[in-house]
């Protein structure tokens, strides 16, 4: 049998690869939106698992440690990544009573595989949707859970793999940048928002999407020649996706109608 190997993970394959370059298939590449339709850009990654340990007889000696192990796939399985008795959940258990055990090292490359890919399927879904301009609080918490999720895959692999936990930031700053913000807001108040997709402009600033994210939260903070300067300037970045002339039509409604025409 032939196996891909990451980590000290082996997954059934051809090759032998690093996490870090199966793991950036995951990662839509903000350039290709320019070239793509709001379908085609929003295609998603799947990691798909068959995993076995390396060596799994070399410690078996404390029963507890495989039995946690399996439990912590099993939640994997069953796409269990947070919550009670979740993915997560066993994780930090492992991680916390057998740190540097092989199923702990294994089960960090799992755990971080699983926290990319629900985050580039929450990115995914924004490029297809335009889910800014119809998003509800359900929605935004699950992009900021989304975030949260992308924040700790990168405090896991940044000694590893520093490289690739650096360019999973923009991806963490614009994912937190959608959650619950306003006056009663979940995750603090319209500045932290904004604090976010700054950060996430900063660090990729020809992303139209993050441009896109930009328009909206000013548009909610009522500073409509910033919402419409952010919308105009994502369409300029990315002129065959649909979202930001969405965007630009709901900050400046039929003024703007001229612009939109003409763009398209």
């Amino acid at each position: 049998m032939i196996f891909y190997h990451i980590s000290r993970i082996k997954i059934k394959g051809v090759f032998f690869f690093p996490l870090s370059l199966l793991l950036v298939k995951a990662i839509t590449e903000d350039t290709s939106i320019k070239a793509k339709t709001k379908t085609e850009a929003s295609s998603a990654f799947s990691l798909k698992k068959n995993f076995c340990l390396a060596n799994p007889s070399a410690e078996t000696k404390d029963t507890s440690v495989l039995e946690m192990y399996t439990l912590f796939n099993k939640a994997v399985k069953e796409s269990l990544l947070t919550g009670d008795h979740s993915a997560e959940y066993y994780f930090t258990q492992l991680d916390k009573k057998f740190h540097g055990n092989t199923y702990v090292v294994d089960a960090t490359s799992v755990i971080t595989a699983e926290y990319v890919n629900a985050a580039q399927r929450c990115i995914n879904k924004y490029l297809n949707d335009c889910i800014d301009n119809t998003i509800t609080t359900i929605k935004k918490e699950e992009s900021f859970k989304a975030g949260t999720g992308l924040e700790k895959a990168i405090e896991l692999i940044k000694n590893s793999d520093p490289e690739f936990a650096a360019s999973l930031a923009p991806r963490m700053y614009f994912l937190k940048s959608g959650g619950d913000f306003g006056d009663k807001g979940k995750n603090g108040n319209l500045s932290v928002g904004l604090g976010y997709a700054y950060a996430a402009l900063s660090l990729n600033p020809n992303s139209a999407y993050i441009h896109n994210r930009l328009a909206k939260l000013h548009y909610d903070n009522n500073c409509s020649d910033s919402a419409s300067y952010y919308a105009k300037t994502a369409i300029r970045l990315a002129p065959k996706w649909g979202c930001p002339y969405e965007t630009l039509q709901l900050t400046q409604g039929e003024k703007e109608q001229h612009y939109i025409v003409k763009s398209k």
